[in-house]
């Protein structure tokens, strides 16, 4: 494949929309006399699904050529660390602030300092993150720290996912915290990701629109099934194969995107990181409104709250970066941790710089990315 994938863009849009109208559903149902779609979107937060295989697939995509090149890892580790946390340390701040100001909000756990430093650090707390859609941050962030253990030695960083992907399929989220940090199934959508990403990148995807059609069909059934009998069949796995099949749709699929959905896509780790608080925020204040409005109301506050957050907060300091560092001002690139990597002690494992660097191939780049060498964002 050559040129431009706008494909992962467009999914990171899709699947940070997906969960902002199942956290709708919630906030309607809870606070604003019920919902108008009458719970249907509850199932969007299986976008979160989408994310966790694009994850897999991007940095696949994007780092197989630094596999078993240490002096790539440094680099690496420092991306993840200036695209994700700035961020998500201003939200954070800001809902603690909210926490402080505001005794009745939020859980009183979540003005524990051992809870707020884990919030900051983005590791698992027992008790679920401060903010809360910041629980899948945790999983990204473990699954980059094994990630850079690939880079550094691959033979070791493969065989530490296989071990958890051992323990997501035997475990299924069995045992107590933080065994069962482990024990979740997310390390299956990790591992399809980046099997999507070499499947695409090493054998030509026949008639990609249906596959495309066909892992929207496949995601839709699981939730038509899961609302059937109440419970996930084989848990998120099944939104796990059809969100792979989605996305090798989605990257093969020729032609242009509309505008919009590239936007969303350059926008949605603002809008995921903040929708939920904005729209719990402004319920009291919405629920004045007629019903069905309020709802549509919640959803448009949340959107516009997340892309100006994107205006005003993460894309200059994204191009603020760009300068310092003399990379392409629209940088997007994909949540990881310098931080995570020192938590865990794989920071120090840096080797020296390679004496000569091996030619890596010509792969196309991704929409808001700097060739292969950074990763999209959240």
């Amino acid at each position: 494949m050559r040129g431009r994938l706008d494909g992962p863009q467009v999914a990171r849009g899709i699947a940070s929309l997906l969960v902002l109208l199942a956290h709708s559903e919630f906030i309607a149902q809870a606070y604003l006399g019920g919902s108008i779609f009458g719970g249907r979107l509850l199932k969007g937060v299986h976008g979160a699904d989408l994310f966790f295989v694009l994850s897999g697939f991007i940095m696949f995509w994007v780092h197989e050529p630094d596999f078993n090149r240490p002096s790539r890892l440094r680099t690496y580790a420092t991306k993840r660390l200036l695209r994700i946390y700035p961020p998500y340390w201003v939200m954070l701040a800001g809902f603690v602030a909210l926490l402080m100001l505001f005794p009745n909000t939020g859980e009183p756990w979540m003005r524990e300092s051992r809870a707020i430093w884990s919030a900051v650090a983005l590791v698992p707390y027992q008790n679920g993150s401060v903010l809360t859609v910041a629980w899948t941050l945790c999983y990204e962030m473990t699954f980059y720290v094994l990630f850079g253990i690939i880079i550094l030695k691959r033979s070791v960083g493969f065989a530490l996912l296989a071990v958890w992907l051992a323990a997501s399929i035997i475990g299924r989220g069995s045992g107590s915290f933080p065994i069962s940090f482990f024990t979740a199934p997310y390390a299956v959508h990790f591992t399809l990701g980046m099997a999507t990403a070499y499947c695409v990148r090493n054998h030509s995807v026949r008639w990609p629109a249906a596959v495309l059609l066909s892992g929207i069909g496949l995601f839709m059934l699981s939730a038509l099934v899961e609302n059937a009998l109440g419970k996930e069949v084989y848990g998120p796995w099944s939104y796990a194969v059809s969100s792979a099949v989605i996305l090798a749709g989605l990257v093969t699929l020729s032609g242009r995107w509309p505008t919009i959905l590239l936007v969303l896509g350059n926008a949605s780790y603002s809008v995921y990181l903040v929708h939920q608080v904005l729209m719990a925020g402004t319920a009291p204040a919405l629920a004045r409104l007629p019903f069905g409005v309020s709802h549509v109301a919640a959803v448009a506050v949340g959107l516009g709250g997340g892309l100006l957050f994107y205006v005003i907060v993460e894309r200059p300091f994204l191009r603020l970066v760009a300068r310092r560092r003399h990379i392409t001002p629209n940088v997007a690139v994909q949540s990881g941790a310098l931080m995570a990597f020192r938590l865990f002690g794989a920071a120090n494992s840096v080797s020296p710089e390679d004496q000569q660097s091996a030619s890596s191939p010509s792969y196309p780049s991704v929409t808001g990315c700097e060739s292969t060498a950074d990763i999209c964002g959240r």
